[in-house]
């Protein structure tokens, strides 16, 4: 199994980033990466570029804690028993926002690459979550 986590620190609260990140719908809102992301069902269907689209399902979301678990269903990378899980806690100076995933990559001599692509993608996520709530 491979794992994969990336934290940033936000200057507001957990509740204000939360209202940013919170509604699995709208992460093509502040992840550049996905161009649309329309959400029915427990089911995300996240449109990348090139026509690219990756159905994910959500597992838990839990707007008291803050935070949602989702699995990859179709599409996209070559991985299985893909779950991973956003969450925002209040820390001293504001709040700290974590991505982090386990999968399985269908080629094991692939999962570093596949691994650090996530990575930056959830790195993308994260400053983009950041620039968005601190500028509010």
């Amino acid at each position: 199994m491979t794992t994969v986590k990336e934290s940033i620190d936000v200057t507001k609260g957990s509740a204000a980033v939360w209202a940013v990140m919170g509604d699995p719908g709208g992460i093509s809102e502040w992840l550049p990466a996905i161009l649309s992301s329309p959400y029915s069902d427990g089911v995300r269907r996240c449109e990348l570029g090139g026509g690219v689209e990756v159905d994910e399902r959500v597992l838990e979301h839990s707007d008291a804690d803050h935070f949602y678990i989702y699995t990859i269903i179709k599409g996209g990378f070559d991985v299985h028993d893909y779950v991973s899980r956003l969450e925002v806690v209040d820390v001293d100076s504001g709040s700290r926002v974590t991505w982090s995933s386990e999968f399985e990559a269908g080629d094991p001599d692939q999962a570093d690459s596949i691994a650090e692509a996530f990575a930056g993608l959830y790195r993308s996520g994260l400053e983009s979550i950041k620039s968005l709530t601190e500028a509010s």
